[in-house]
């Protein structure tokens, strides 16, 4: 039986990353956290939204166009996620909720509570200098390839760059995605029971559709992200897996049905050739001063 067709098209804009207090006022999340912050404590933690002033979100600064990614653009954006180590934003971020929920169960009064809000609203993340930079990089890499994580789910699907609102996402949302791209290529490391399949990615969804003449079964992802997680997964049922690289250390993915222009065989000990010629230069140059 052959694949179901991969029926997505994401929309490919220009991209900057900048601070939440530096967005422009008029952005489908500035909005959002207006009345988010003018409501109770109960709405606040409920909304799950999390926007201290220096926390990073991806901002559309130019038009945007439809286009059908590649299979090898798509490899390209899993491995980029599969390189971003997020572990410490991802620590400071549930720190920080911890934090929030602590402080505002000890609230007193709506007068208080109101208080602790507006305190938060101004309080900075801890997040690791050295990840965040290397997110941010690696985030607008892969936008100029697929565009943001959520169009097809919350974020304007405009046709023209004069809309009054302008898309912009947070990087927890990112994040998350490298998480679950990182889940789903760690699963043959773990045990039968250990992990519940319905966890990977319970928030992602898939349409199936059918055509006809011929008739073809068709898989279209809610949104980008969706069609992230879903390439990820069909690429390790494929037999693709991760393997870290003798020189920098650096995850990197290899075998499966990947592109094979782009395909690292089966048990590649290096993440590029640069790494290859490095490993070996160096290991002839502690031969030749060990024998001399």
């Amino acid at each position: 039986m052959p694949e179901p067709l991969f029926d997505f098209q994401c929309r490919v804009g220009k991209y900057e990353i900048r601070r939440f207090d530096e967005l422009p006022e008029k952005t489908n999340m500035a909005a959002f956290a207006a009345e988010i912050y003018g409501s109770s404590a109960a709405e606040f933690l409920q909304s799950d939204f999390d926007a201290p002033p220096d926390a990073p979100y991806l901002l559309q600064v130019g038009p945007a166009k439809s286009l059908r990614p590649s299979r090898k653009i798509l490899d390209y954006a899993v491995g980029l996620l599969m390189q971003t180590e997020v572990s410490a934003l991802h620590r400071a971020q549930g720190d920080r909720w911890s934090d929030i929920r602590k402080r505002l169960k000890s609230a007193t009064s709506r007068r208080k509570e109101l208080s602790e809000l507006d305190k938060i609203r101004n309080e900075p993340i801890n997040f690791n200098p050295y990840q965040l930079s290397t997110l941010k990089r690696n985030v607008l890499a892969i936008a100029r390839c697929i565009g943001m994580l959520n169009v097809g789910e919350g974020i304007p699907d405009r046709d023209e760059f004069d809309s009054n609102v302008t898309p912009c996402e947070s990087l927890h949302n990112w994040i998350a995605a490298a998480n679950t791209v990182q889940l789903i290529f760690s699963l043959r490391t773990f045990d039968e029971f250990d992990l519940p399949p319905q966890v990977i990615a319970p928030h992602d969804h898939l349409s199936l559709l059918l055509s006809n003449r011929p008739v073809r079964l068709h898989i279209q992802p809610s949104s980008t992200r969706a069609a992230l997680i879903y390439h990820a997964a069909q690429m390790v049922a494929q037999g693709t897996t991760s393997r870290t690289c003798n020189k920098c250390d650096k995850p990197f993915l290899e075998g499966g049905e990947r592109d094979p222009r782009n395909k690292k065989r089966a048990g590649s000990r290096f993440c590029s050739d640069k790494c290859r010629y490095e490993f070996h230069n160096q290991a002839r140059r502690k031969a030749k001063a060990t024998s001399s």
